[in-house]
């Protein structure tokens, strides 16, 4: 930091603030206590290293104090680092709409088998944690809400539940949510929409709330995928001729997260896939040979559109068709696979596709490409960019980067720019862990990336710029903002 005024408070080992009986100072002539609204303020009026000091019923806690000549110097070091009370962060996440003297991150702060949310004022004060101490419930962030709090889930699969906070660390609701996938998003209309699957991945339906009551509006089935056995019946000892005989077989749906564009329409796209299988004319009650089997494949590619009135339409993006011989033919599928964000006008998407050629029955894919689509607000599809490809399937994870010039798409151990008029790759990186995670992107077009235990800056050359050791955390939207002195 540089000369000047700052917050100190103190909290003790759940996370909780106590009032201090005292503070103190290592340099009373360089360091002037104060209390401004109820808050303990140390004005540093030179350079140097010193100590703060708050006592509280005969105990003293310390806190080490770097204070720099100039801005210019402070802008090379790191501004803020963050502590947890446990022992990591696993999540971080900026307000929705920060408000000066209201929360304007939330901090995911866990241990072995605890956790809390802890909301922290832009001069990195504690306002609020969640739960109080003692409790059982283990809540993970998802997102802010349009309150300036946040919505949190507690357990797993079948016992999920949504919770959201206000601002001030209030519980609103409590909402089951046993399929919620982690695909959700808000409209400037004040509703938000989740994903639900259920358990076998053969249905998924979207569902819309009230974000301040968390009573359900909308509830969308998305269409099937199913394969048609015809003239055949499956058995423990494979395809038997059947004549006349029809059955169906769901198969997974296939669905990217949900986004919300600056024309407050959600989008998500899906998959929907029909395969027939027709054994012909094939004699009764004997086993069919694969080349005896004729299939049809039929694979699209689709957007799904939210109204703020609860309407809804599809685009249709992409159709992939094959027939043949079961044994001999293959159908190429194009599929979602991972994140949906805004293009850069704002109401367009770029969506995450792999696309790969499957063969029948089991449906295993083949090797895969891929891509970046990108849809335009009409729902055409307009341009396909070809990613560099993994070794095996991994979800992506997107950013917009500043201006919304530049794309980032992160999968597995590689994050890649690239320019999003033109799809022409910009720079890549290759992290050391598969579980590279994107945060933010940067104004001078570097990004924040989780690279296992590790928080890195990546220049807008690919290079790390900036390495912070495991259980440390930085206010991140402060990391570029070197627009304006505070």
């Amino acid at each position: 930091m540089i000369p000047g005024d700052r917050v100190f408070q103190l909290l003790d080992s759940h996370g909780q603030e106590i009032i201090a009986d005292n503070w103190s100072t290592s340099d009373p002539a360089s360091m002037e206590i104060s209390v401004r609204d109820g808050r303990t303020v140390v004005t540093f009026k030179a350079a140097g290293q010193f100590t703060v000091t708050a006592t509280s019923s005969g105990r003293s806690a310390t806190a080490q104090v770097t204070v720099l000549e100039s801005f210019s110097e402070a802008q090379q070091r790191v501004p803020w680092v963050f502590s947890p009370i446990y022992s990591s962060f696993g999540n971080v996440l900026h307000a929705w709409a920060p408000d000066p003297d209201g929360a304007n991150y939330f901090y995911e702060d866990h241990g072995a088998s605890t956790s809390m949310i802890r909301a922290i004022r832009e001069d990195g004060i504690q306002l609020w944690a969640w739960p109080a101490p003692g409790s059982s419930e283990v809540p993970k962030l998802l997102c802010g809400n349009m309150s300036n709090g946040v919505l949190l889930s507690l357990g797993k699969a079948a016992e999920r539940v949504l919770v959201m906070l206000d601002g001030n660390g209030k519980e609103l609701w409590r909402h089951p949510a046993p399929g919620f996938n982690g695909a959700i998003t808000f409209n400037l209309g004040g509703s938000f929409f989740i994903v639900e699957d259920d358990l076998p991945g053969t249905s998924s339906r979207v569902v819309g709330f009230d974000p301040e009551t968390g009573t359900q509006r909308f509830s969308l089935d998305l269409p099937a995928s199913r394969q048609l056995f015809r003239n055949l019946e499956q058995t423990k000892s494979g395809l038997i001729c059947s004549p006349g005989k029809e059955s169906t077989q769901l198969l997974p749906i296939r669905h990217s997260n949900l986004q919300t564009g600056i024309d407050s329409i959600a989008h998500m796209s899906f998959t929907v896939m029909e395969v027939m299988a027709d054994g012909g004319n094939c004699i009764a009650g004997k086993p069919v040979a694969a080349d005896a089997i004729t299939l049809k494949y039929s694979q699209k590619l689709q957007r799904l559109n939210l109204h703020e009135d609860g309407g809804y339409n599809f685009d249709l993006l992409e159709t992939n068709r094959a027939e043949g011989p079961a044994g001999k033919t293959s159908a190429t599928v194009v599929t979602p696979s991972g994140d949906i964000i805004p293009d850069y006008t704002g109401d367009g998407n770029f969506i995450a596709v792999r696309k790969t050629a499957v063969h029948w029955p089991n449906m295993s894919p083949g090797i895969a490409a891929e891509f970046e689509y990108r849809v335009s607000a009409e729902g055409e599809l307009t341009d396909r960019f070809q990613m560099p490809s993994t070794l095996r399937q991994q979800h992506s994870v997107m950013l917009l980067g500043e201006e919304n010039k530049v794309g980032l798409t992160a999968r597995g151990k590689w994050l890649v720019a690239f320019e999003t008029k033109t799809g022409k790759m910009l720079w890549n990186w290759q992290a050391q862990t598969d579980d590279t995670y994107p945060l933010a992107a940067l104004a001078d077009g570097g990004v924040i990336v989780k690279d296992g235990p590790y928080y890195l800056i990546v220049n807008s050359g690919g290079k790390v710029r900036t390495v912070l050791p495991p259980g440390f955390l930085e206010f991140y939207m402060h990391w570029n903002d070197t627009s304006e002195q505070p």
